[in-house]
């Protein structure tokens, strides 16, 4: 498995084709953004976190008879999955109040939530930054 050319590279994942044109390679950074992308930074070992996580739950659909694209996770933070079209979906979990869910919602900003939230939005990205 070795990696090629960068196909595409979002917030914090990066992916890249394989020497199988039917493969390819996700790598998860360790870059965290806050503030839709105005706060930048990096905390050790998130890329190898989200990783492991995904991996995890791509195995349990599978064992209940969803399939995924996974495929391996070689390394802790380098997942190896099928190359397919994505569904420009993001979800973000919260457990504190900021960025676009205090614009759109009369919740105040750095509020500490009671239970985590989750968002998930349709992303309008140019279609040809994706293949």
């Amino acid at each position: 498995m070795e990696k090629k050319e960068l196909i595409n590279s979002g917030k914090v994942k990066s992916v890249f084709t394989t020497e199988n044109d039917d493969e390819v390679i996700i790598e998860f950074r360790d870059d965290m953004t806050a503030g839709d992308g105005a706060r930048k930074e990096v905390m050790d070992k998130k890329g190898s976190y989200n990783a492991v996580i995904s991996a995890k739950i791509f195995k349990v659909l599978e064992e209940n008879g969803v399939e995924t694209q996974f495929i391996d996770l070689p390394e802790e933070n380098v997942m190896l999955a099928k190359k397919l079209d994505m569904i420009p979906i993001e979800v973000i979990v919260r457990n504190i109040a900021t960025g676009s869910l205090v614009r759109r919602y009369p919740i105040e900003d750095g509020k500490v939530l009671k239970k985590m939230m989750n968002t998930t939005t349709l992303c309008l990205i140019a279609q040809s930054s994706m293949h």
